[in-house]
């Protein structure tokens, strides 16, 4: 229980804090330390109490201590994160106490960035800082997150860029002709890019005609690492055109790697990528075509031979159909018609079948 007691010229509220802590505080007029504790009392009670010295942390202090909290997440979710808190978070913010971190604030960050950074940039910068402040309100340093309940831009889905089967070979046949294989697996197996570069020859079946997605490749901080698909249904076995097949069997073999780096080793994707996709995808005319492009195209592929969605998301690896509808359902339009046409048929004929059916019942009855 808190209790008053007088304090020199004031009033001083004795209490314990939900650790067990016995803290004290003083006030000028006996009004304002009965208010305090009355709602000290109801925030203990109501586990709505914070520590009064937590406020006062500067936001890049609490930062360092919760990075250190950063545990069980992929190195590259972990680079990008950090990035964003020390390019864009830290100089708005860092210098604030916790508590002088105000919602207006942060709107007009939130405004500022959007003049520069794509709307998806700007959900990431502020899902860190709020991040930062839903850590410090669970430590009790603060009472409420002034970050959420900001209005964020919205963020437009691109349509995406898919390519001909002819545009597929004119890439792979422009590029070294050592990575035309690397071309066909994004282009009509649907693997990313990190797949690519992660996979092995002993994850091929020639005989069986399929391969299986066990890793990928990324870079963190200048260096390689190989990471286990996110999610489950991103550990999967894949079907291989005989297209694929044969560029496979034609590959080389000097690696244990099936797409491996110019220099032996490991892919490193952003060299590759300045290296040896930009000049091919000039070569070929595709201007501005990524790699994950391929992966677009290999699902708009499948979809015109006919794939269901659930057949696209176990081959691409999606956790379930929604990602292909809400992606790809465009592309399904064509078949709607298909659907329609059908459903007229079969209407025509239940229609006809009963018409003689109506006639003689018409003849019986005298009508």
């Amino acid at each position: 229980m808190a209790s008053i007691r007088k304090w020199g010229n004031g009033y001083q509220v004795r209490y314990r804090d939900p650790n067990g802590k016995q803290r004290a505080k003083t006030f000028d007029k006996k009004r304002d330390a009965d208010t305090f504790m009355v709602t000290t009392e109801v925030d203990n009670r109501t586990d709505a109490w914070v520590a009064p010295e937590g406020g006062r942390i500067l936001l890049r202090d609490w930062a360092k201590d919760w990075e250190a909290t950063l545990v069980g997440v992929r190195s590259t979710t972990r680079e990008r994160d950090l990035s964003m808190l020390r390019n864009h978070v830290l100089p708005r913010f860092g210098d604030l106490p916790l508590a002088r971190v105000e919602h207006l604030d942060v709107v007009r960050w939130v405004a500022d960035l959007s003049k520069h950074l794509a709307p998806s940039s700007v959900h990431k910068c502020h899902q860190i800082l709020a991040k930062l402040l839903d850590a410090a309100v669970n430590a009790r340093k603060i009472r409420i997150n002034a970050a959420r309940g900001v209005r964020l831009p919205q963020v437009i889905r691109e349509e995406q860029r898919f390519l001909e089967p002819v545009q597929v070979s004119a890439i792979a046949d422009a590029i070294d002709q050592r990575y035309r294989h690397a071309v066909l697996l994004m282009a009509w197996c649907g693997l990313r890019i990190g797949e690519v570069g992660g996979l092995r020859w002993d994850d091929v079946d020639m005989r069986a005609r399929c391969l299986t997605v066990e890793r990928t490749v990324v870079e963190v901080a200048g260096g390689i690492d190989f990471h286990e698909p996110k999610t489950r249904s991103g550990r999967r076995r894949v079907p291989l055109p005989k297209i694929v097949v044969e560029a496979l069997l034609a590959a080389p073999k000097d690696s244990i790697y099936v797409v491996p780096a110019p220099g032996g080793g490991p892919l490193r994707v952003r060299a590759w990528v300045s290296r040896i996709w930009n000049p091919a995808r000039e070569a070929a005319g595709l201007d501005g075509l990524t790699p994950h492009h391929l992966r677009h195209t290999a699902v708009a592929l499948w979809i015109a031979a006919g794939a269901t969605p659930n057949e696209i998301a176990a081959r691409a690896g999606h956790a379930n159909v929604n990602v292909v509808l809400n992606v790809y359902g465009h592309l399904y339009e064509s078949d709607r018609d298909a659907l329609t046409d059908a459903l007229d048929r079969m209407a025509r004929t239940t229609v006809d079948a009963a018409t003689p059916i109506a006639a003689r019942r018409g003849r019986s009855t005298g009508r």
